[in-house]
């Protein structure tokens, strides 16, 4: 199976936390495939390699401190075979997308403050 197309990922989500930050996740089948993840703002903006995994299986995960409120993002997951190449080219096997994800702003909480009247 080394010489082959690689597997696209399984169960690609994306859940913000408290904070607004976006938490990628996703299931590599393949330990010897790299997987590139990659960022797309909204409007078609420019895609963006965000993080790369090398001899890894299994459940991967990454938050991206890099996003602004009030803009929405989807995340891209390509696994690419290391040594494959055809026409010079290396292979790669089907991306795959989550939902776009729209930042909002950050709740601040203020426990346990006083403030002066």
């Amino acid at each position: 199976q080394y010489w082959s197309i690689p597997v696209p990922v399984r169960d690609l989500t994306v859940t913000l936390s408290t904070g607004q930050i976006p938490n990628v996740s996703f299931t590599a089948r393949q330990s010897y495939v790299r997987y590139k993840l990659y960022r797309e703002s909204e409007n078609g903006g420019e895609r963006v390699l965000l993080h790369e995994w090398v001899g890894q299986a299994g459940k991967l995960e990454y938050d991206d401190f890099s996003v602004s409120s009030g803009l929405s993002y989807q995340y891209f997951v390509v696994p690419e075979h290391p040594e494959l190449f055809v026409n010079g080219k290396q292979v790669c096997g089907p991306e795959r997308n989550s939902a776009p994800v729209r930042i909002g702003q950050a709740e601040i909480i203020l426990d346990d403050i006083e403030i002066p009247n």
